[in-house]
């Protein structure tokens, strides 16, 4: 059976109530879908990545990683960052940036 188009005179309310059936399914299907946060805040970044979400060079993460502000883990000759914890950092940042001095 191919698909065709079917045109129809179809009032205000049957067109609203197509409309209404087809957005609760795709809402319906959405909510049914588990979302997997955990995976995604213990996903591994690169530094690169890193510094893109911080809007920082390589050498000031770096820097940040010796002072101890965000932690990074080394895979063999690889360091890596955890998800949350860039995002701990980035909250940190922003609220230590914006600060008034005294």
């Amino acid at each position: 059976m191919q698909n065709s188009i079917i045109l129809e005179q179809i009032n205000l309310e049957q067109l609203e109530a197509l409309i209404s059936i087809a957005v609760n399914k795709g809402i319906a299907l959405q909510v049914s879908q588990p979302t997997d946060t955990a995976t995604t805040q213990n996903e591994l970044l690169t530094r690169k990545e890193v510094c893109e979400i911080l809007h920082i060079t390589l050498p000031t993460l770096h820097s940040w990683s010796k002072e101890n502000l965000i932690t990074s883990y080394r895979i063999n000759t690889r360091v890596r960052y955890k998800r949350a914890e860039v995002m701990e950092t980035l909250q940190k940042v922003s609220q230590v940036k914006y600060r008034r001095a005294i």
